[in-house]
């Protein structure tokens, strides 16, 4: 037997008159209840939305939705002070949108995990204390969409490994905030890499303004979609879109002109047509837009130049006297040894770009921040990865 509790007469409710607590119902259908209107009611299913907000008073637990399975539309989980969502281990199922936005003090989702189906997007955006989505592990196969945004401590992706693909492909693969079909992933300065997607197979990606991705290697199964990637500040290599741009199912492939010319030829995609530069064929990392510039009018950098380019990134970061001539030093060694025809003196390079790159560490927290510290190492990898090629 199933309680009925909706509208108004869910605020009557009291637990003397319920029957089966596993087995209550609340809402109605179209409609939205507020967090305060269910806590403690017992509720196993929702029909209709669930707004979870700090309306009243600030929300540090929602331990009064402890025994909810399931919700027929859309969960909204905004602004609040919770640091977990653990209540909910019981949820399975929630038939449209899940929101988690702007909970400043929210580390994890890991009480999401018995979720394995969403039937709407997957928004998770300016959680600025969340390090990982591990909670949506149980989401398999195809989704609608995913958009990770804003989230300043988020290391990782791992959560979305059961993900295969996105429903529809966007309508406006380039614009910065479509969001239908789509794994969008922005402004999220912790995050390295892309690990957790590499079951996706197909759908649009955008990738943007990540300032410590290293790479999209995750993205290597992906052959089906759209790729727009730009202004992620240290990004080595653009390989992880090679699969994609070789599999010719796309014309939906935007590589940012900043990314092309910094690091996407980095990985070794031959490009076809070809592209012949002074009878060398030319390999990228992954970018088949001529019409942007990055094939016809690049030519690759030599070890030399890049290292050159290196000594005035270091120069223009203005260091206290000691520290700018120590990596002048370094630097200025790796390009003498370089700067000729013969690679008997690589190896002299090697170590003096790794003895830069200790220095630098050194200097991580101090006299450099995060951000400098990463591009220049960034920037010294590149040299380092050019050289054993």
């Amino acid at each position: 037997m199933k309680t009925l509790i909706a509208g108004a007469a869910l605020l009557a409710c009291t637990l003397s008159t319920q029957v089966a607590a596993e087995e209550i119902v609340c809402g109605e259908e179209g409609g939205q209840l507020l967090y305060e209107d269910v806590v403690d009611r017992g509720c196993t299913e929702i029909i209709g939305d669930l707004l979870i907000a700090s309306t009243v008073s600030s929300l540090a637990n929602i331990d009064g939705l402890q025994n909810l399975r399931s919700i027929s539309g859309e969960l909204r989980i905004w602004g609040t002070s919770l640091t977990n969502v653990d209540a909910l281990s019981k949820l399975t199922d929630i038939g449209g949108h899940l929101e988690v936005a702007d909970n400043y003090a929210l580390t994890n989702i890991d009480g999401l995990r018995g979720i394995t189906g969403v039937g709407g997007p997957l928004w998770f955006i300016r959680n600025t204390a969340l390090t990982n989505i591990d909670g949506l592990q149980g989401i398999t196969g195809v989704v609608n969409s995913v958009d990770l945004r804003g989230n300043s401590a988020l290391t990782n992706v791992d959560g979305l490994r059961g993900i295969s693909g996105l429903e529809e492909l966007a309508q406006n693969p380039g614009s910065y905030y479509s969001a239908v079909g789509r794994l969008t992933v922005i402004e999220n300065p912790a995050l390295t890499n892309l690990d957790g997607v590499y079951n996706l197979v197909e759908g649009d990606v955008t990738i943007l303004d990540n300032s410590k991705l290293t790479d999209i290697n995750g993205l290597s199964n992906l052959t089906t979609g759209g790729l727009y990637l730009k202004n992620n500040a240290i990004l080595a290599n653009c390989g992880g879109a090679a699969p994609l741009i070789q599999s010719g199912s796309s014309t939906n492939i935007t590589i940012g002109q900043i990314e092309c010319f910094r690091s996407c030829y980095a990985n070794g995609l031959e490009l076809t047509p070809k592209v012949v530069i002074d009878g060398v064929v030319q390999r990228y990392g992954g970018n088949a837009n001529t019409e942007a510039g990055c094939i016809e009018d690049y030519v690759p950098q030599t070890s030399a130049e890049r290292v050159n380019d290196l000594i005035e990134t270091t120069t223009q970061m203005n260091l206290a006297k000691g520290i700018s001539n120590a990596y002048d030093s370094k630097l200025t060694s790796a390009f003498s040894a370089l700067d000729d025809t013969s690679t008997k003196n690589d190896g002299a390079a090697f170590n003096k770009l790794y003895a830069f790159i200790n220095s630098v560490e050194a200097q991580r927290g101090g006299k450099l921040t995060d951000a400098d510290a990463d591009l220049l190492i960034a920037s010294a990898m590149r040299v380092i990865d050019n050289l054993s090629d």
